[in-house]
């Protein structure tokens, strides 16, 4: 059996528990984005209901550029 000094265990302990936060975090994080794309795709289309004429749009010269 390898004998191991109760500093590495306790650095081993350490080091465990903040890969295993990391992992929660970022887990966490892909959740919160899952769920504002899936919000994001619930709403309703955007549809345009103005009406435009050509008399609205005009030509930019060079010096409105």
């Amino acid at each position: 059996m390898i004998n191991l000094g109760i500093g590495t265990l306790l650095l081993i302990a350490i080091v465990g528990l903040v890969l295993l936060g990391l992992l929660g975090w970022g887990v966490f994080l892909l959740l919160v984005q899952f769920g504002v794309i899936v919000n994001e795709a619930r709403k309703p289309a955007h549809h345009d209901t103005g009406n435009y004429s050509l008399s609205q749009g005009h030509d930019v010269g060079k010096e409105q550029q």
